[in-house]
């Protein structure tokens, strides 16, 4: 999705990476990895909160807007495994699945 988002920008993408893949591989204890994880994920949270309200283009909208709904269930989940909380100041609180009827 973010390809074809920085294509449809007429921008060119890469195929480089930062260093949050080799720092959480480096965290050998699963709880802390998984805790490291959701640091990175509330802070793509963060910038997506920041960013949508500034994108024009309703599919690249849309797409962000899935995007962040992933990241919130994302965090929702390893939220429960670890039995922490998912509200953080400043953030909306990741959405919770409606329950079946």
């Amino acid at each position: 999705m973010l390809t074809h988002a920085i294509i449809s920008l007429d921008a060119t993408p890469t195929s480089r990476t930062g260093a949050f893949y080799g720092k959480a591989m480096a965290i050998r204890n699963i709880g802390e990895r998984l805790a490291f994880l959701n640091r990175g994920q509330r802070w793509v949270m963060r910038r997506l909160c920041a960013l949508l309200p500034t994108v024009r283009d309703a599919r690249l909208r849309s797409d962000l807007q899935a995007m962040l709904a992933a990241h919130q269930r994302n965090v929702l989940r390893v939220d429960a495994r670890a039995g922490t909380a998912a509200d953080e100041p400043g953030m909306p609180a990741p959405q919770r699945p409606a329950a079946p009827q």
